[in-house]
């Protein structure tokens, strides 16, 4: 059965500068919400750059309305639910200034004073498990979902989402599983940092491989990865910049195991040396 309030109540988010409100009569999309932006801040309703958004059950469907777009049905709430989280963050990421955002996950090795080292590549591509499996082996956390670049000076900062999962997807098509950074038992990176290594996830193979990638061939797997928030000339520049100033891998991933314990070892010979 629906859990269904009696009256709109209002749960409020701050994404990445933007304030979001969502107001709906039904108790698991605001929990699922939660969950999945436990990290994030509170925005007071007075924010200049506020976005509504409202999800109420109404007979057998959940209409879900965003802004400047027609309304959405959906036939349950975690799906409801899923799609808004969807939309508030890329919401979110497109709406920086000073930096731009790159989809893809964030992680700082153990080892005090070490760059970030950035997960890139497409949805599939193994991300969100290869994510988990690194927080075991000590790298703290900066983000699941994206880091935003600074045009100033190449650091990023991250986009603390709970990391998604897809092994219920088969339970309840099209929804994920979140695992909330606070649970991982790593520390949550706030703070800009430097960018050591970009590894390039270039799909999966019976063997995990890394191999050194040339800063000219990068630059093609990095541009689709791009929320565009500003003229392209800024974006190339401050890619450039990125890859002719640090380390850039390629990644053929075995299992989720092998490739983390290629790239922990790739760290400590760094460390060793």
């Amino acid at each position: 059965m629906r859990d269904v309030q009696t009256a709109l109540r209002r749960h409020t988010y701050a994404l990445a500068g933007i304030g979001v409100s969502v107001e709906s009569n039904l108790a698991l999309v605001p929990k699922y919400l939660d969950l999945v932006f436990a990290e994030f801040g509170r925005e007071p309703p007075s924010s200049r750059s506020f976005r509504t958004y409202t999800a109420i059950a109404t007979g057998e469907a959940v209409v879900v309305s965003i802004p400047n777009s027609q309304p959405m049905s959906f036939k349950s709430e975690l799906r409801a639910a899923e799609y808004l989280q969807w939309h508030m963050s890329q919401t979110a990421l497109r709406r920086v200034s000073e930096r731009f955002a790159l989809h893809g996950a964030g992680l700082v090795p153990p080892a005090p004073g070490r760059g970030a080292t950035l997960l890139l590549g497409p949805s599939g591509s193994g991300k969100s498990t290869l994510t988990l499996e690194l927080t075991r082996r000590g790298f703290e956390f900066l983000s699941d979902e994206a880091v935003f670049l600074s045009f100033r000076d190449g650091s990023v900062t991250g986009f603390p989402r709970a990391i998604g999962l897809v092994d219920g997807a088969d339970v309840v098509p099209e929804v994920k599983r979140y695992i909330p950074p606070n649970s991982l038992g790593v520390r949550i990176v706030r703070d800009a940092v430097s960018v050591e290594t970009i590894i390039l996830l270039d799909g999966f193979g019976d063997q995990p491989r890394l191999r050194e990638a040339s800063a000219l061939d990068s630059l093609p797997r990095l541009l689709p990865q791009v929320y565009p928030s500003a003229p392209v000339e800024l974006i190339v520049g401050a890619l450039v910049r990125l890859v002719s100033s640090c380390r850039v891998l390629e990644l053929r991933s075995g299992s989720p195991q092998s490739a983390a314990d290629l790239i922990a070892d790739l760290g400590a010979r760094r460390k060793a040396a």
